[in-house]
């Protein structure tokens, strides 16, 4: 009997769903702006041992949020026409983004991971002790 693993449109699911990108097992957060260092559920590590992985899961967050944020103000532009309101817009902007990545700051790594999980499946040791 073989194992296969998860197809990456069930792990975005489970991540969207801020689930373990592995085995969807479990929520992948303590908190809003804390992950886990390991799932509950299959034990997956979360870190992967790269120095640098969080810039992956930067620019995933950052892509993200801009993109909502974008489509958003093009609505509300739209929603005015023909006569915007350009003070009303500017403040708008500013605010989204600053709060459009702190939004969807947890996304952003598990995003990220299933990426990772794409190119790299887990290895036995994302999953020991």
């Amino acid at each position: 009997m073989s194992v296969t693993s998860p197809s990456a449109v069930r792990r975005l699911g489970w991540a969207l769903l801020l689930r373990c990108p592995n085995c969807g097992g479990a929520a992948a957060l303590r908190h809003w702006f804390a992950p886990r260092e390991r799932c509950p559920s299959c034990r997956f590590r979360y870190d992967r041992g790269e120095a640098d992985s969080w810039i992956g899961g930067f620019q995933i967050n950052l892509i993200v949020s801009e993109l909502l944020f974008a489509a958003l103000f093009v609505a509300l532009f739209l929603a005015q026409w023909p006569r915007p309101d350009w003070a009303g817009l500017q403040r708008i902007a500013i605010i989204g983004v600053v709060v459009a990545p702190v939004v969807t700051w947890p996304w952003g790594k598990l995003l990220w991971l299933v990426i990772d999980l794409a190119v790299r499946p887990a290895r036995t040791s994302d999953l020991a002790e």
